[in-house]
């Protein structure tokens, strides 16, 4: 072993065999920095160990580390007790990371003395490269707190970073034990405490989705596995709520409301005709703690309108939740009568402020329900009276109208006035 490693590399494997040449050579062929590549084989049952002890036996840099099945979080703590370097970094073993990654962090790291130093990634599906993560960084190599660049919430995953390892055992940083999201927290905490963040705008990771298959990203619609994520992001919540910074505040919601959250929620949906009604009710709790965590928070209105798919879904109202997150990114438009019934299912227990709800009212209902002609609005505002009549009693105080709105609430007037008895 070298007298002085710059760089830990922590790989967690479980039954990565088909995977784990292409993540090995990557990472072995980063010889511009000095490193130590710790390799933690979490019980697989495949060929994953030997290929490990391949790779070792002709190469030193790489120590092979056995733990009896604990998750990929609790292997990443094992790796970091046994890390000797001055710096942390983390692969997963199915992804891959480009030529002279560590050379690139490593250099903007020593130059800034950066506790935590960031770069951008890339998206492969099978062999189909994305286009690259937009970049949310300021100019690279300039040093941040999160107070300065709240949007750094947005860089939540483990895989595209350097960490001083000094740092990360000053501040007693471990990973999760939860089988899914089991990053975030430790993440999270990081950014809220670290007072040097640097980053950089090369391509320093390659994540590689295997749809279909058993890896951790495609399980990520089983009820368990959303359960474990949604509590994963309750503590997230609980932390950066606890800030003063509004920025923080504003930013995480933002991150978590208009894209975490919705998409384990339809990956959840799509899965599950139905939940039964003992996982349904635990669901619905642990949503309606994380809406009550951040129903304080700024909100701009595209995550307003996320955090009110996800009081449906916390109101028990699973399929006008999947309608509403799929109209609100493009996929499938949902009609009026949609959003008229979730905000019938949020009157009683309303966990945002009561502007979200007018919001609702008026952009997804009313705007939708004025572009239709006479003769269709009357047809629809009939066809679903009931809801209409309880949202122009509960939401139509104080609105600022056009029009054609205003010709939409004089029909739902008109036809509840026929509706009454005589």
């Amino acid at each position: 072993m070298q007298e002085h490693l710059s760089i830990s590399v922590i790989i967690p494997a479980l039954n990565v065999a088909p995977w784990l040449p292409r993540c090995l050579e990557s990472v072995l062929s980063q010889r511009d920095v000095s490193l130590e590549v710790l390799l933690i084989d979490d019980g697989s049952l495949d060929a994953t160990a030997e290929i490990a002890t391949g790779f070792q036996a002709v190469d030193p840099r790489l120590r092979v580390l056995r733990t009896p099945r604990v998750g990929a979080g609790a292997a990443r703590n094992v790796g970091t007790c046994k890390a000797q370097g001055t710096y942390l970094a983390f692969v997963d073993a199915d992804d891959s990371i480009p030529e002279n990654t560590y050379g690139s962090l490593l250099r903007v790291a020593l130059q800034t003395q950066a506790d935590v130093t960031i770069g951008r990634y890339l998206r492969v599906v099978d062999t189909v490269v994305s286009e690259p993560q937009p970049s949310h960084f300021p100019a690279p190599g300039q040093l941040l707190t999160l107070r300065d660049f709240p949007d750094l919430l947005r860089q939540r995953q483990c895989w595209n970073r350097l960490v001083r390892r000094d740092f990360w055992l000053e501040h007693n940083l471990q990973f999760s034990t939860s089988r899914r999201a089991n990053d975030i927290l430790a993440m999270t905490r990081m950014l809220l405490t670290a007072e040097r963040v640097a980053t950089v705008d090369d391509i320093v990771y390659h994540y590689h989705s295997r749809p279909g298959d058993t890896s951790i990203t495609s399980l990520q619609g089983h009820v368990d596995f959303f359960t474990d994520y949604l509590r994963e992001e309750i503590q997230c919540a609980e932390l950066c709520m606890g800030t003063p910074d509004r920025g923080i505040k504003k930013s995480y919601a933002l991150t978590v409301l208009r894209r975490d959250l919705p998409k384990h929620l339809q990956s959840l949906l799509a899965t599950y005709d139905a939940l039964d009604p003992a996982t349904s009710g635990a669901l619905q709790n642990d949503l309606s703690l994380f809406l009550s965590l951040v129903a304080d928070a700024p909100m701009a209105r595209p995550a307003a309108a996320c955090a009110f798919a996800v009081e449906t879904a916390s109101n028990g109202q699973w399929s006008t939740c999947q309608r509403i997150i799929a109209d609100l990114w493009n996929q499938e438009p949902a009609e009026p009568s949609v959003y008229a019934s979730g905000l019938c299912s949020c009157q009683d227990s309303p966990h945002l402020h009561p502007w979200v709800y007018t919001h609702i009212f008026t952009e997804k209902v009313l705007r939708r329900l004025a572009t239709l002609p006479s003769e269709s609005l009357a047809t629809e505002v009939r066809d679903h009276a009931q809801v209409y009549q309880l949202c122009l009693q509960n939401y139509s105080s104080s609105l600022d109208l056009d029009d054609g709105e205003k010709r939409v609430l004089a029909e739902i007037r008109k036809v509840g006035t026929s509706s009454e008895p005589a």
